[in-house]
């Protein structure tokens, strides 16, 4: 899956520019079947 990684790609730039912000990524076993 390679979503969040194009997710966090966009919203990096937005976060670094604020100042602050936080990434977390969240996943189950779930996803991987």
């Amino acid at each position: 899956m390679k979503r969040p990684y194009f997710l966090i790609a966009e919203f990096a730039p937005l976060m670094a520019n604020r100042g602050h912000g936080a990434i977390v990524n969240v996943s189950t076993m779930v996803a991987h079947y």
